[in-house]
């Protein structure tokens, strides 16, 4: 089994700490998801039943090779909230 500790900043951002299965989205506000992405760079969240991404800081170096921090938005507890995903470009650098 594994145990995650739930943390309340004196901002009332919950925070999952340590060994915990992937955050749900679902089960969360938008500003813990973004929060939580912030402060760890990048997370893998739960987007669904069978559904789960990579998530990273808009500038961010997570991203792999010629991949870029692109908009998305997940459902959270309080509607669609704006998030940004490694993707490709949608286009091809000249050269």
């Amino acid at each position: 089994m594994r145990r995650a500790t739930i943390i309340e900043d004196g901002d009332g951002i919950t925070r999952l700490c340590c060994a915990e299965a992937r955050p749900d989205t679902r089960a969360m506000t938008c500003q813990q998801t973004q929060a939580l992405i912030q402060s760890h760079g990048s997370a893998v969240l739960t987007t669904g039943p069978n559904t789960y991404a990579l998530y990273v800081r808009r500038y961010s170096n997570a991203c792999d090779g010629s991949e870029i921090p692109a908009v998305g938005f997940v459902q959270t507890l309080d509607g669609q909230c704006l998030v940004h995903r490694c993707r490709e470009p949608l286009y091809t650098p000249p050269g």
